[in-house]
């Protein structure tokens, strides 16, 4: 244990106390990560603009627990679709 002469120096056994994050498998990762990066594509969206055809695509297959390789395309699919077509604001 490292001790310090600092007043502010207090050991503290809280993180000991905390439950253990549970580990999430690759699907679920993969789930997490599409369903972060809908969020924030539709949060770019103007008012009134609909979401791109590829979007829809990715929350189905996200929706309907597509496998790993499905995921991962589909959100490749509307990165490239976001960057050649759609403008955005810095």
């Amino acid at each position: 244990s490292i001790k310090s002469t600092s007043p502010l120096f207090m050991e503290s056994d809280f993180e000991s106390a905390m439950p253990e994050k549970p580990e999430l498998t690759l699907l679920q990762q993969m789930q997490e990560s599409a369903t972060t990066f809908i969020v924030d594509i539709e949060s770019k969206l103007g008012e009134g603009v609909d979401s791109p055809t590829c979007l829809e695509e990715l929350k189905m297959a996200r929706d309907d627990n597509a496998d790993v390789p499905v995921l991962t395309a589909k959100i490749y699919e509307v990165m490239i679709e976001q960057g050649m077509l759609y403008d955005q604001d810095p």
